[in-house]
């Protein structure tokens, strides 16, 4: 598992998706109708953080992001070698006074360079794992909610698997706890399976049907 998508998935920790199915609608211009009796309860969970680390759209998603990031590695790394070049040039003992000064000059701008890069790249990473997170999510969120109506389920609520002493990143334990809000469900209540095998499928179609 790639940085990109680790940070993905824990990012979407503080996310709990809940879908509520109700049979009330307003009386138009009116006082609401009254409530009926709740229809009989249905329950299931999804494993969020398992769909965006399955989900080929998010996959592809990362995988994008983790070109980007050795393009931008690769570039740097260019500069880091001529950035030593420089320096060796400063330092070569006897050396013309203004050569070592146009050598320094280099190495200030090279440096300031690099660093603008570095900068740059973290703040983009950062808005597009955010616009990404929030766009995927919204597309889960009306998937479990259409495949909730047409199977009868009631209620829908997210669980986080794992043991957090096997996990890679173990800082932010007590906020992750926090985060859980089911210690167990049975395994027959578990929807991940089928929300994966529709979204992948509907994300097929898409590909298939070209940019619109």
């Amino acid at each position: 598992m790639n940085r990109f998508t680790l940070t993905v998935a824990a990012a979407l920790l503080a996310v709990v998706p809940v879908f509520a199915q109700t049979d009330v609608n307003p009386k138009p211009g009116g006082d609401p109708a009254p409530k009926g009796p709740p229809p009989a309860l249905k329950l299931a969970i999804v494993d969020l953080s398992a769909v965006f680390d399955k989900w080929v759209k998010v996959k592809e998603f990362t995988d994008g992001l983790e070109v980007q990031k050795k393009a931008q590695e690769a570039e740097l790394e260019a500069m880091k070698k001529t950035l030593q070049e420089k320096v060796q040039i400063r330092d070569t003992p006897g050396i013309n006074p203004k050569i070592r000064q146009s050598a320094q000059l280099d190495i200030v701008q090279l440096q300031a360079k690099a660093d603008y890069m570095m900068k740059m790249w973290n703040e983009q990473v950062k808005q597009l794992l955010d616009e990404g997170i929030a766009k995927y999510y919204d597309e889960i969120q009306a998937e479990v909610a259409a495949y909730a109506k047409e199977n009868g389920y009631t209620l829908v609520l997210k669980m986080e698997t794992g043991l957090l002493g096997t996990a890679e990143d173990k800082s932010h334990s007590d906020e992750k706890i926090a985060r859980r809000i089911i210690l167990y469900a049975d395994p027959g209540f578990d929807i991940t399976a089928d929300i994966l095998g529709r979204l992948d499928a509907k994300y097929a179609k898409e590909k298939a049907a070209g940019p619109k």
